[in-house]
């Protein structure tokens, strides 16, 4: 079933958001959970999984790095069984090629206590949803 997100919960994710399009992973972490989980799409070079603080900022400090200017960019939540569902799109420029480039993407954000707990990213609008059908930790 889906229904619009709580207000709560879409603020956390755009004070997430707002401080990974500005570099600062020391405010993102703060907004989550220390036990904070990161799936990227198996589809994206590099991808895998990412748990708790230490992991996630490596990921995070190490997907910023080769970018000039990189940010998210989000639009259509949808609540499905507690989780926000969300269409997005990296758009961002090469710190060495200066090429623009963007990539879309569905993201499912969970949150716990008024925390990020995991982030999914998937390919797939149906993989999104399925997953946050799901259930799955």
């Amino acid at each position: 079933m889906t229904e619009a997100p709580a207000a709560e919960d879409l603020a956390r994710i755009d004070a997430f958001i707002s401080a990974f399009n500005e570099g600062d992973v020391d405010r993102c972490l703060s907004l989550s959970s220390p036990e904070l989980t990161v799936k990227t799409a198996r589809e994206w070079p590099g991808g895998g999984s990412y748990s708790g603080e230490r992991d996630v900022r490596a990921f995070l400090e190490q997907f910023l790095d080769p970018w000039e200017r990189i940010r998210y960019e989000h639009e259509a939540p949808e609540a499905i069984c507690g989780r926000v569902v969300e269409r997005a799109r990296w758009v961002g420029s090469g710190r060495t090629s200066g090429i623009e480039s963007s990539v879309d993407f569905y993201a499912v954000w969970s949150l716990s206590d008024g925390l990020i707990a995991r982030l999914d990213v998937f390919a797939l609008r149906e993989e999104a949803r399925a997953f946050a059908r799901s259930g799955a930790a």
